[in-house]
């Protein structure tokens, strides 16, 4: 079983209104860092390359219709048969952490690492970290 989004983000990703670009990118940003990495962090726009075009609402609309509607793959997963790394942000609300808990039990020598105090943003939250760790997976893997 996955563990969905809760209600208000799926609700903050439908979001198709006629908000100006600006203000749906800061609502659609808040969702990828946790609430305590933003108050430590006011200077968050220097962290990450900001969108120069936006995303149109059918298409927000779209992608929102296919997070709802879809079943999954669970059961090719245990499949895979490549070295694979799992990284997620302990406070990742989009994809939530439990979730990796069962990617790692069902795909074979596959390494999990959980980031604490992370959000889906997490390679610009902890850019060294996450850089470490990948080089080490591939370094292993080679």
């Amino acid at each position: 079983m996955l563990f969905s989004p809760n209600p208000e983000v799926i609700q903050t990703l439908s979001n198709t209104s006629t908000l100006p670009p600006q203000e749906l990118g800061q609502k659609l940003i808040s969702l990828l860092f946790p609430t305590d990495w933003f108050k430590a962090n006011p200077d968050y726009l220097n962290y990450f390359p900001i969108p120069k075009e936006s995303v149109s609402p059918e298409i927000m609309e779209k992608q929102s219709e296919a997070i709802a509607k879809w079943t999954g793959t669970c059961n090719a997963i245990p499949m895979i048969t490549q070295p694979t790394l799992i990284v997620v942000g302990t406070e990742d609300i989009f994809t939530p952490a439990a979730n990796s808990l069962i990617l790692v039990e069902r795909i074979p020598s596959s390494w999990l690492v959980q980031i604490r105090d992370a959000g889906q943003g997490l390679m610009y939250q902890y850019p060294d970290e996450f850089n470490r760790v990948l080089m080490i997976f591939l370094e292993y893997n080679s």
